[in-house]
């Protein structure tokens, strides 16, 4: 009788092997193509920001950085793509900015910037989405609003800030499963 139950397992065994394989390849990173600009130093206000072009499937995300000791690496995992500053050496006082040019990114993408202080910044909550976060300070999500003539915008209550007065689809957060929560100290628009 226990060898007739052996070969009714047996059948199940590449099923698992499968489902392990599948569970497995959800963990693994990638890096995917792409370009980072030259360090240009800021003179004014600076906000990061991110763009998605549909039909090129390219993500340009501009980012705020120490100008010196400073490195960025890019890495893809599930449905995210992260961007992580890494210290190669001594910092300094200055601060630039810097382009992030990411090939190849699916819709369904998120970008994320961890930054060296530990905060994480979600530049890009879903590829479809055109609204953007002002990253101000906040404690808890009390203290994050949503504003903008359209709704588009995650600031903390204590910012002042202005938008023109269009509706574009793309600014409906409900529509792509937004929240506008604190996450690290920052106001952002994050996936609900």
């Amino acid at each position: 009788m226990r060898k007739k139950r052996a070969r009714q397992d047996l059948p199940l065994l590449p099923f698992f092997v499968l489902i392990a394989l599948i569970f497995l390849r959800s963990l693994v990173t990638t890096t995917p193509s792409y370009e980072i600009s030259s360090c240009e130093v800021i003179r004014g206000g600076f906000r990061p920001s991110a763009s998605y072009d549909r039909e090129t499937k390219v993500a340009v995300i501009e980012l705020q950085t120490n100008c010196c000791g400073v490195g960025l690496e890019v890495k893809k995992s599930n449905s995210e793509v992260v961007i992580q500053e890494v210290q190669h050496g001594t910092l300094c006082r200055c601060v630039c900015s810097r382009r992030v040019t990411i090939k190849e990114i699916e819709e369904n993408f998120s970008v994320v910037f961890l930054t060296l202080d530990g905060r994480r910044l979600v530049l890009l909550p879903s590829t479809g989405f055109c609204g953007f976060s002002s990253y101000g300070f906040c404690e808890s999500d009390g203290d994050c609003i949503v504003t903008g003539c359209s709704g588009q915008v995650c600031s903390a209550r204590s910012e002042s800030i202005f938008t023109t007065c269009e509706w574009r689809e793309c600014y409906d957060s409900r529509r792509f499963g937004l929240k506008c929560k604190c996450i690290a100290n920052a106001c952002q628009w994050v996936k609900s």
